[in-house]
């Protein structure tokens, strides 16, 4: 007889903050810096106005992760960081620190056949005692942008993804296809990392700190070990190629919303530039996260297409329906 699993289908609880979260990408700081220093009273200036009044009150909050690596190659720095922080308060997110906490929440799942993936305020804000260390004798947090240029890197990315985008073409790949190429190659990296760490120490020593580079390369089976206390090496990596193979493994937010990015960007957009790698970057992060998004109309037509703002309940804007944007912030 033909033992039949049926993997769990893996739902996402609605995220809610406080104060509610709104994302803008860099091409809205840029547009918003600009028009300031023109003088200009548009509806760039007006969304400003509009975000401003909204974060002064407590209503919301606009958190930052990779939009400073993307402006600061251009003019008017300081300009472009005052936007930033007075909307942002200095509330940085980590890409790391989130992927880190998805997947320890994905393994509790796993673990515990659940079907219902919860996100965490802690997902968000890394070592909260020691950034309330931060403030000063006023009580006020001291915040310096210190982020640059990730324009060599991007660059390289870039050249990699246009690669990619013809060898999807010449193979006639379906989306279906790549999309499962994309979300396998998380796991062939991490057992890349285990043979390495195998082949260094002789055995699968997994005794790392946050400061060692192989605590991040082999977190997944880190936290494992840890969460299922299973120290037996065997079985742990038996429960790992359990886990990697599982529905819980697919559904980690961060890696889901990257690989259905990148692959709709391979298989439909014509011509990719370096601020696709810091939109998928950027939106990765934070979609699960923000109940309001504003993003450039390419990335607003690949979320909706794949339903990425309906699993994740956010709201989704592009420049185009700015006026809406404006009008639904009020309301907050």
């Amino acid at each position: 007889m033909i033992q039949v699993i049926i993997e769990k289908s893996i739902k996402y609880k609605e995220y809610n903050h406080t104060p509610t979260i709104v994302w803008l990408d860099t091409n809205a700081i840029i547009n918003i810096r600009d028009s300031l220093i023109k003088g200009e009273d548009n509806s760039f200036v007006k969304l400003f106005n509009q975000l401003k009044e909204k974060v002064e009150k407590g209503k919301i909050i606009c958190p930052f992760s990779g939009q400073r690596s993307e402006y600061s190659q251009g003019n008017s720095l300081e300009k472009s960081d005052d936007i930033l922080l007075s909307l942002s308060k200095g509330f940085q997110v980590s890409m790391w620190q989130i992927r880190q906490e998805q997947i320890k929440t994905a393994i509790r799942c796993f673990l515990n056949d659940e079907d219902e993936f919860i996100f965490k305020d802690t997902d968000l804000v890394f070592k909260k005692a020691e950034r309330e260390k931060q403030k000063n004798s006023l009580g006020f947090k001291v915040v310096v942008l210190t982020e640059q240029t990730k324009k060599l890197q991007r660059e390289f990315l870039l050249k990699d993804l246009v690669r990619r985008k013809k060898e999807v073409k010449d193979l006639k790949l379906s989306y279906k296809t790549l999309l499962k190429s994309e979300q396998d190659a998380g796991k062939y990296v991490l057992q890349q990392s285990i043979d390495k760490n195998i082949a260094q120490y002789g055995y699968l020593n997994l005794d790392f700190d946050i400061n060692d580079s192989w605590y991040h390369h082999l977190y997944t089976i880190i936290e494992l070990k840890n969460i299922s206390g299973i120290d037996d090496h065997e079985k742990l990596i038996e429960l790992t190629k359990n886990f990697l193979s599982s529905n819980y493994f697919y559904s980690i937010p961060i890696d889901k919303i990257s690989s259905t990015i990148i692959s709709s960007v391979l298989m439909d957009k014509k011509n990719m530039t370096t601020n696709d790698i810091g939109d998928m970057e950027n939106l990765s992060i934070i979609l699960p996260y923000a109940s309001f998004l504003m993003t450039d109309n390419a990335m607003v037509h690949i979320i909706r297409s794949r339903k990425l703002d309906t699993e994740f309940n956010t709201k989704i804007y592009s420049f185009k329906t700015m006026d809406k944007f404006i009008e639904d912030i009020k309301t907050i």
